[in-house]
């Protein structure tokens, strides 16, 4: 059954040494397994990293983290450094097998590849920094501007423009208010990911909730 699934998947003894592995998970990691070798454990024939490149330390991962805790558990902040010189980001979510006694006997590991999902994150994140960047300044001209005419640098105003001209104004400051909240955002998310790079225990939403409460002071 594992054999045929679409997606990677592998079965490891609590050791961490590798019992199956299927054909998908093995062109997902770019390098197969040595039949003769019994003690092989992925750890140490696949390059895992974190997102910064640096080694993902072996108490982190899925599988070691699922034989600790007893429960499933997922990450999504793994690279796999293939021996082609690729790169995939992997989804790798580790649940423990157990028998009738509730004692784990092996460990079922499942691998996703999420590489086009994190370069989309990415540009989009890019794309938004770029643009409100680009819009934010403008607006912040625009808005002094209206505010030196309707202060007479530009000489009288007509009562009759005043008014339009002071909607004008409103509407710019909302304008810049929503761009700078676009750009909240984009830091936001740089923020949380670097953030889960340091503490992968804790949940995303605490970052949020921690990044909120900085932003309101």
């Amino acid at each position: 059954i594992i054999a045929n699934m679409p997606i990677g998947v592998t079965l490891t003894d609590r050791t961490g040494r590798t019992i199956l592995i299927n054909s998908v998970c093995l062109e997902l990691l770019g390098l197969g397994m040595d039949p003769k070798t019994a003690s092989e454990q992925t750890k140490d024939i696949y390059p895992l990293t974190k997102l910064d490149g640096s080694p993902y330390p072996k108490v982190l991962l899925p599988s070691s983290r699922a034989i600790q805790e007893g429960v499933l558990i997922s990450v999504d902040d793994l690279v796999v450094n293939r021996p082609d010189g690729t790169k995939r980001n992997l989804r790798s979510t580790s649940s423990p097998v157990k028998n009738v006694q509730n004692d784990i006997i092996s460990i079922i590991t499942v691998y996703e590849d999420i590489t086009k999902e994190k370069d989309v994150d990415r540009m989009k994140t890019e794309f938004i920094s770029l643009a409100s960047h680009e819009l934010r300044t403008p607006m912040t001209a625009i808005k002094g501007f209206l505010s030196m005419i309707l202060h007479g640098d530009y000489g009288p105003v007509n009562e009759g423009l005043k008014k339009p001209i002071h909607n004008i104004q409103i509407s710019t400051e909302r304008q810049i208010l929503l761009i700078n909240d676009l750009l909240d955002v984009s830091r936001l998310q740089i923020h949380v990911a670097r953030e889960r790079l340091i503490h992968p225990f804790l949940g995303t939403s605490c970052y949020f909730d921690k990044c909120i409460r900085r932003r309101r002071k």
